[in-house]
């Protein structure tokens, strides 16, 4: 499967505008907190052609939730939203 996308670099790379209102609603209601997007578009691309099978579902969230835990770590994040629902 290769290795994870860096999150610092991804995260810079890539803004999402859809996301940032969410981030400022919650904002209202909590300490500020902060937007980072990884982006994984060229990873789950990679995954999908590797052909479909029952651990399909596992290994795109394991591809989602490693940088995003790395990134947590990094920055001493107190909790971790994903956009996997």
């Amino acid at each position: 499967m290769g290795t994870a996308p860096r999150p610092e670099r991804a995260a810079r790379r890539l803004q999402r505008p859809g996301a940032g209102p969410a981030v400022r609603g919650l904002n209202r209601y909590q300490p500020p907190g902060a937007l980072h997007v990884i982006a994984l578009g060229q990873a789950q691309k990679r995954l999908a052609v590797a052909g479909p099978g029952r651990l399909q579902v596992v290994a795109q969230r394991r591809l989602m939730v490693r940088p995003a835990s790395a990134l947590a770590a990094r920055t001493r994040a107190e909790a971790l939203v994903t956009g996997d629902g």
